[in-house]
Order: structure tokens, then sequence, then C-alpha cells
């Protein structure tokens, strides 16, 4: 993988686990950046330039999805 595919910032999201905390900040691209869970649970995914068929997928069963390119 080329580093050039991590660019595109808006494409990707950082995973952390319970009990972890970052304050609200400005990040280098500009972005404000704050996301807290007070109960629950919460959850993200990434699938560089999906196909059709894979976002169709997912749109199905997002909790279950585990493919993509």
């Amino acid at each position: 993988m080329e580093w050039r595919e991590w660019k595109a910032v808006d494409k990707w999201a950082l995973v952390s686990e319970g009990g972890n905390h970052t304050a609200p900040h400005m990040d280098s691209h500009g972005y404000a950046t704050w996301i807290t869970v007070q109960e629950g649970s919460i959850g993200f995914g990434w699938m560089a330039c999906p196909t059709k068929e894979e976002r169709e997928a997912w749109m199905a069963e997002p909790d279950r999805y585990t493919e993509g390119p």
C-alpha cells in the first residue's frame, strides 16, 4: 500500500477501545474533532473506493459486513 492512499483524510478514521479519551481539538487538516459516547456503543468502518456492489452489501447488513476492497 502506498502512502498516497492514506492522504485522503476524509476517507479514514481512528479507532479506540473503551476508556480512552481525546480532548476536543483541531487536527492538522483543519477538521474539528470530538467524538464521545456516554453510554452504549459506537462504531466506524472504512471502505476505500467501494464498488456499487460493496456499498449495497454493506447497506443491506452494516453490522455484519466484513468484505471490501
